[in-house]
């Protein structure tokens, strides 16, 4: 999907995420494969849920 189409996608998203991750694969003149992997707050153990629900997500990695 286009960059615009993912970062949409995240901002939506971005409330419930815990951890975003960003691998560039190959990188071309007028196109770069990017994978993004993120976690979700929501899918933790319920202890860890009440740990992390307030935290922002990540972004520093």
């Amino acid at each position: 999907m286009p960059l615009d189409a993912a970062i949409e996608l995240l901002k939506k998203e971005y409330p419930d995420l815990y951890d975003i991750n960003l691998y560039i694969f190959k990188a071309l003149h007028k196109e770069t494969v990017i994978e993004i992997q993120y976690y979700r707050k929501s899918n933790g153990e319920p202890d860890y849920y009440e740990k992390i629900k307030d935290h922002p997500a990540d972004a520093s990695r």
